[in-house]
């Protein structure tokens, strides 16, 4: 089995090395590891050119700032595995990943496997032992089992996604949306395939830091994230707990970007919804969500020079 292996990346040189070291010391060998430069303006793309004169199955590309989505689906255009692994650029991987990998992969499948998230000084596990979410078409609430746990989540980073499936069924990130773009290719991919697979060790670290993308800026441009929740909420409008779980997203960050959002765009429907949804969550949910959606303009200039915990980690 081959495997590809892609990473996007932009102005990554404080951790490309760490991360593209963790990805030659794989026991496993049978992969290409293709590298999309997206218009990085630091020292990345020489980093890059000095691993590929070491190793002949690296394959790095360059092209002008079009963002992640653009960037992934530039890598899995060009990719020859027969199976696809997304790397984010500042993270590494056990060198054992891809043998552990291949020894569980199959076809018409999903691989979902642990990770540790990695802060400064300690490493926390997240591995899912029990509680494994089946496959089950009748079973309308295994889409929001599995995107309501953290182990399994709508990450890119701890999967196995089989190319023939991606280009049999055009699966591609919307170039649009540069929040939660990997949750909906997730959701997508899931449409297609027959059986979710488990392995229960942390073959990942996702690196915790403040300036990470995954930390979204009070930004014009970030504010996508609200009709990424829309599409999703549109998709699974007819599955309540889908519907409210994803609602709940959007509205949240529909009053913290409201600022940038136009009134024609706004999903009345889920404004509507927002007291049942509000209705199930948590004393301290309610309360985070009243002071964003009364105080946002306030929320705005707070942190709108600094980045902001995403409200879901």
């Amino acid at each position: 089995m081959k495997y590809s292996i892609i990473i996007p990346f932009y102005n990554a040189e404080k951790y490309l090395s760490e991360c593209i070291e963790s990805i030659l010391n794989q026991t496993y060998k049978n992969f290409e590891l293709i590298l999309v430069n997206d218009g990085s303006t630091d020292s990345s793309a020489k980093i890059c050119e000095k691993f590929q004169s070491i190793s002949s199955n690296i394959f790095l590309y360059n092209q002008e700032n079009k963002g992640v989505s653009s960037a992934r689906n530039f890598g899995i255009k060009n990719a020859t595995g027969d199976m696809i692994v997304f790397i984010d650029s500042d993270d590494v991987c056990n060198e054992k990943m891809l043998d552990i990998i291949n020894k569980k992969v199959s076809k018409n499948a999903i691989l979902v496997f642990g990770y540790g998230k990695w802060y400064k000084n300690c490493i926390i596990n997240v591995v899912n032992v029990d509680n494994k979410v089946k496959l089950n078409r009748k079973n309308l609430n295994f889409m929001y089992d599995f995107f309501s746990d953290n182990y399994y989540g709508g990450f890119l980073w701890n999967k196995v996604f089989e190319k023939k499936i991606i280009d049999k069924f055009n699966i591609r990130f919307c170039e649009n949306l540069n929040f939660c773009e990997d949750m909906v290719f997730v959701s997508d991919y899931l449409d297609h395939i027959e059986k979710i697979k488990y392995i229960d060790k942390n073959l990942y670290l996702y690196r915790q830091r403040k300036s990470s993308v995954s930390n979204n800026l009070l930004t014009k441009k970030n504010s996508n994230i609200v009709f990424a929740y829309d599409l999703l909420y549109k998709k699974y409008n007819k599955n309540l707990n889908l519907a409210y779980f994803f609602g709940y997203r959007y509205l949240i960050c529909y009053y913290k970007f409201k600022k940038f959002i136009s009134k024609n765009k706004v999903n009345n429907e889920i404004l509507k919804l927002e007291k049942s949804i509000l209705s199930k969550k948590s004393f301290s949910e309610k309360i985070k969500f009243l002071i964003i959606k009364h105080f946002h303009l306030l929320y705005y200039f707070t942190n709108k020079n600094k980045n902001v915990k995403n409200l879901f980690d």
